[in-house]
């Protein structure tokens, strides 16, 4: 897989890194890895990324566009960046775990990624 070793780069550094998932615009997995459940990892994906779009449409209203989106639930953290032509990195964290890193460990991700797309 080409991306594999960017997303286990962010599994391996980030404490508390249950999944990392990179994700098209329709919401399709195009990789992923991690510890979480094939199925239901697939369907996270799906569900962040049709967030960030519908966030992002939010935004373009006044000329803002989104550099990452956090959502903070009870037992989990999400870390969302967006890359170019509607894809997005996604990585799922116990919650409140590491944020600061994983978001460090996504800008990079998404720099290389974006050279690519």
């Amino acid at each position: 897989m080409p991306y594999s070793h960017l997303l286990r780069r962010i599994l391996k550094n980030v404490e508390g890194a249950m999944g990392v998932g990179f994700v098209d615009y329709e919401g399709e997995t195009v990789q992923l890895a991690g510890r979480l459940e094939d199925y239901a990892h697939r369907v996270h994906l799906a569900c962040q990324s049709i967030l960030l779009r519908d966030v992002s449409r939010v935004h373009e209203n006044y000329q803002e566009f989104l550099s990452s989106v956090t959502c903070v639930y009870q037992d989990l953290t999400l870390a969302i960046k967006p890359l170019k032509g509607g894809y997005c990195l996604v990585v799922t964290l116990k919650h409140k775990r590491n944020l600061s890193k994983a978001v460090h460990y996504l800008e990079e991700a998404a720099r290389e990624l974006n050279q690519e797309l």
